[in-house]
């Protein structure tokens, strides 16, 4: 093999490395200093698991929810909860379940504090409810629908929690 042909070698072998670090990076996120309250360590929580039928697993591909957020800020004895969510362009229909969700301790659960609901003949939605809350630890859980016609479907997600 001639020098050149072993210098294209070596470049294409470099160019496979670095790809394979881009790829395989990891991204920080870094948040604003208004968005920093204290975390607080709680036991992971669970959804069901994926259905299983006839040896297929059955899960959402996200034909009529798009993107969503979930958001919990906590200011003195005030919980301001939020949940947005669009739909993809054959979305017809949107409603958002939103749950103040409190930590019990005792019971080693969260527990709902407050709930909200929103439905909307469109594309998109936006939820904004505030709670008035006493000491302890919050999240917001927030399930998504998105429909077309009789079709549905849905997918939860959750707030970081926080310590009052």
């Amino acid at each position: 093999m001639g020098e050149k042909m072993k210098g294209k070698i070596r470049s294409l072998v470099v160019l496979c490395i670095i790809c394979i670090f881009t790829i395989s990076a990891q991204t920080v996120v870094y948040a604003n200093e208004e968005d920093f309250f204290p975390e607080v360590e709680v036991p992971i929580e669970y959804e069901e698991e994926p259905v299983i039928s006839s040896g297929v697993l059955i899960q959402p591909y996200f034909s009529y929810i798009d993107g969503f957020t979930v958001q919990l800020r906590i200011s003195g004895n005030k919980a301001t909860c939020s949940g947005t969510m669009s739909g993809t362009a054959s979305t017809t229909k949107v409603a958002i379940f939103m749950y103040l969700q409190k930590y019990d301790y005792d019971a080693g659960a969260w527990k709902t504090y407050a709930n909200w609901s929103k439905t909307k003949e469109d594309d998109a939605i936006t939820i904004s409810e505030t709670a008035t809350i006493v000491k302890g630890t919050y999240r917001v859980k927030c399930s998504y629908w998105g429909y077309n016609g009789t079709l549905s479907e849905n997918t939860i997600a959750y707030s970081t929690a926080y310590a009052k």
